[in-house]
């Protein structure tokens, strides 16, 4: 019964442990995500401002 126990725990432990992974997973997802988000609105940005001071010039 000991034994038992022991072994739902270790699994209780595991699928914790998972959990965490995929979180942290999720969490550097989203921060790729962000990031990129960052990079293309700069870039459309400077595009943008660039097309500008064509026009005027």
């Amino acid at each position: 019964m000991l034994l038992l126990l022991l072994l739902l725990l270790l699994l209780l432990l595991l699928l914790l442990l998972l959990l965490l992974l995929l979180l942290l997973l999720l969490l550097l997802l989203l921060l790729l995500l962000i990031i990129i988000i960052l990079l293309l609105l700069i870039i459309i940005i400077t595009i943008v401002c660039e097309n500008r001071y064509q026009i005027k010039v």
